[in-house]
């Protein structure tokens, strides 16, 4: 069920808005259209990304693009307004290696694009753009980065991560470009690290900005992004601790 509260002076109301009946649904965004956009997984292998129109005298659901997977797909609106929607070959049973789609939404019939494929690995987390129109991706082993501004994606690896320190789900990227996340650091700490790293560098810097102690809990195995918030601080979760 996708809910709304209103929160007023006196009271809270609580209206269902829209049901997916035996579907779980995840990556719920409002846009600046003002629809809310998400992803549910109605069967077993079946991930459905759809639209919510909220301003229409009657509530309009409009399924943008169905799609086979196994778990609950991730995608994000880019700077052009698109969706850029990622999906995991190995959660389709394709092999190894991954998709991006461009979905097409302001239009009254909705198109999908297969825009790129990496035919090795798979994702951690999300996809995040910069302000030039990067992509950036993480995978095991390192920090990818996607320009698709030319004839050609031209697709490069940024940053090498340590064999042992794998990165949790999820980046996140200020309004300087730069990219948080978390990941166990080169083992300076099983509990996890928090990361900074600066992609448009010549030679980009890993950096740790703090390390998680037994006492704060394990940042790497909650695999929640860290986010920044309106204020400029940074804010995330651990397993554990308190």
């Amino acid at each position: 069920v996708i809910f709304r509260l209103d929160l007023n002076a006196d009271e809270t109301t609580y209206t269902e808005i829209y049901s997916y009946p035996e579907a779980i649904i995840g990556n719920l965004i409002e846009n600046a259209d003002g629809k809310l956009y998400g992803i549910a997984k109605i069967r077993s292998q079946t991930n459905q990304v759809f639209e919510l129109n909220l301003a229409a005298a009657t509530l309009v659901h409009q399924v943008l693009y169905e799609f086979s997977t196994s778990n609950l797909s991730k995608f994000i609106f880019g700077n052009n307004g698109k969706i850029y929607l990622v999906i995991n070959l190995r959660e389709r049973g394709e092999g190894t290696g991954i998709k991006i789609f461009q979905i097409e939404n302001a239009t009254q019939t909705p198109s999908n694009q297969l825009i790129f494929t990496d035919p090795q690995g798979s994702i951690l987390g999300n996809l995040v753009q910069d302000t030039l129109g990067n992509f950036y991706l993480t995978k095991s082993n390192g920090l990818f980065k996607l320009n698709l501004s030319g004839p050609e994606p031209d697709y490069s690896l940024v940053y090498t991560f340590a064999s042992n320190s794998p990165v949790s789900d999820g980046l996140t990227m200020d309004s300087a470009d730069k990219l948080y996340g978390y990941s166990l650091g080169d083992n300076e700490s099983s509990f996890g690290v928090v990361f900074q790293i600066d992609p448009s560098s010549d030679t980009p810097i890993y950096n740790i900005l703090h390390q998680y102690s037994a006492a704060e809990g394990n940042s790497f195995e909650e695999g929640i992004p860290i986010i920044q918030g309106k204020d400029g601080k940074f804010y995330g979760v651990t397993s554990q601790g308190g």
